[in-house]
């Protein structure tokens, strides 16, 4: 692995700390997202359906994660 990356595995499984306060967005998006990139249409379809009440601010925070999830696939 260590030849093929430049990285050992060890440093490749190390995640980065993540704030309490903000794992419901993750588990958000996790609810939200299907096989194709997030659109603010199923945001707002998902979000009126479980009654979240999400804010412009978890919206963004959601398509940022789904740009970030298409960027890392396609990075390969």
């Amino acid at each position: 692995m260590a030849e093929q990356t430049g990285r050992d595995l060890d440093g490749l499984l190390e995640l980065p700390e993540v704030r309490q306060e903000i794992l419901y967005i993750f588990d958000w998006f996790c609810q939200a997202r299907g096989s194709e990139a997030l659109t603010y249409q199923e945001i707002k379809a998902w979000d009126s359906l479980t009654g979240h009440g999400i804010t412009s601010e978890e919206t963004q925070a959601l398509m940022t994660l789904d740009c970030d999830l298409l960027t890392s696939q396609a990075d390969g």
